[in-house]
């Protein structure tokens, strides 16, 4: 049970990066789209690779923020834990 809270902590890393990302890059395109009217000479791009780096980074964060709190579950006596709730 202790190792896939770093899995789980990662793919919850991971899907929040996704989302914020997802909706920073929507935010982006809409605005880009709503004054490309007023502003011909100014294009949206994308930065994949830099994006790409974020969602590595979210899942490495992700994984680093889970291992202390995952070893210091896996010290506690969880009878003891049990009968004092």
């Amino acid at each position: 049970m202790e190792r896939s809270r770093p899995r789980s902590s990662a793919v919850i890393s991971l899907f929040g990066a996704v989302l914020g990302i997802g909706t920073g890059v929507f935010l982006a395109w809409t605005g880009g789209s709503l004054t490309a009217s007023g502003l011909p000479d100014c294009t949206t791009t994308v930065p994949w690779p830099r994006l790409a780096l974020f969602l590595a980074l979210a899942v490495l964060i992700g994984i680093l923020a889970s291992i202390w709190p995952a070893g210091r579950a896996a010290r506690l006596n969880m009878l003891r834990v049990i009968s004092s709730q």
